[in-house]
């Protein structure tokens, strides 16, 4: 059997175009080091999952939570991060928050009584918060999480649809693209207290948020899309895609660059230094240089997730596949392709330790 599996796994590193070598005969093991992706899975299903990709065997191992604890996430993985040697894994549709040991994955905990959850941002070794958009979709609250016992403590009402989440001088600060509506608020919750201190207007639907070398914070804001007939745009109600910079000094608006409507701008995300934004925008993946303003395509495609490995410098890319079988594409930062190797459903996101 063991020579069967072999020259099974020779014929297929063979005929696909993925980064593959034969694997030790048990490839199984700690995850402590190497590269995470998070796959939504169908909306409906059980089919959410964590990818491991190892480095340095070039392997990549699916549904690594199923593989230790016997069933699977749940329905709609939607965001992890990595805490305290934990891996808390957000589950949208199944309304919970799996907790597994960061390098075993082993079940540890769940957390409950959730509504939509979205993201998840620790503040202390025992006080997390999750942005929710609620049962309807439609509103919108910040859930405090007590991380000794797993439980909640308090929800906050905030604006429509809070998304991701940014901690920076004891500051939250929550993008608000608006659930199953558009929203264009950016929430500011002293962590001390858990009050809101100030909410600042962008452009509509805010999604993900970077610092930079700087200390500054780059928000990428997709726009409202209408159509009057698919894919013809109803310019008058439509609104424009944006990258927007804010100083965190004063937390207002110091930079804004259009691209349009119909055009929206996604999946951002920033180099290890802090000096080059890359994102997703019209079928192509570009970057912008914070020193010089400059922006350039590195290469094409259409991509669901984009992450950046400081260990390689290596931009991953997910393909935007539908309900099929998703491919990570690793390009290094010139855009030069390197290889490729196979996802679950709907990759999202990168993580790497």
């Amino acid at each position: 059997m063991a020579l069967i599996r072999y020259i099974n796994l020779l014929v297929f590193c063979t005929l696909g175009f993925h980064a593959c070598v034969v694997p030790d005969e048990n490839p199984m093991g700690d995850y402590e080091e190497g590269v995470f992706i998070v796959n939504e899975g169908i909306y409906g299903q059980t089919s959410g999952s964590i990818t491991f990709y190892n480095r340095d065997n070039n392997f990549s191992e699916p549904k690594i939570f199923r593989k230790v604890n016997n069933r699977d996430l749940g329905d709609v993985v939607q965001s992890m991060y990595f805490h305290n040697d934990l891996a808390y894994i957000i589950v949208n549709n199944s309304n919970k928050i799996e907790v597994a040991d960061a390098t075993t994955f082993e079940e540890k905990a769940q957390i409950t009584g959730l509504k939509l959850p979205r993201y998840f941002m620790p503040v202390s070794d025992s006080k997390a918060y999750v942005s929710e958009w609620g049962s309807d979709g439609l509103s919108g609250q910040l859930t405090v999480l007590d991380l000794n016992t797993n439980t909640i403590t308090k929800t906050i009402s905030v604006s429509v649809g809070p998304e991701q989440l940014y901690l920076k001088n004891g500051k939250l600060y929550i993008t608000h693209i608006g659930g199953y509506s558009t929203n264009n608020l950016i929430t500011i919750i002293n962590t001390t207290t858990d009050q809101i201190e100030k909410t600042v207007q962008v452009q509509d639907r805010p999604g993900a948020i970077v610092e930079d070398m700087d200390g500054n914070l780059w928000v990428a804001c997709a726009g409202n899309i209408v159509y009057t007939n698919y894919p013809a745009i109803d310019s008058a109600n439509s609104t424009e895609s944006t990258l927007i910079k804010i100083s965190t000094n004063n937390n207002n608006i110091v930079f804004s660059k259009s691209f349009g409507k119909g055009n929206p701008i996604g999946n951002l995300i920033i180099n290890t230094l802090g000096s080059e934004l890359y994102y997703t925008k019209a079928g192509q993946v570009w970057k912008h240089d914070i020193g010089s303003g400059m922006e350039n395509v590195l290469f094409h495609g259409n991509f669901y997730g984009l992450g950046y490995d400081s260990v390689t410098d290596y931009i991953y890319a997910a393909t935007s596949s539908g309900i099929d079988a998703a491919y990570a594409k690793r390009y290094m930062k010139n855009g030069t392709l390197v290889d490729s190797f196979q996802l679950g459903v709907f990759a999202n996101s990168f993580l790497f330790n």
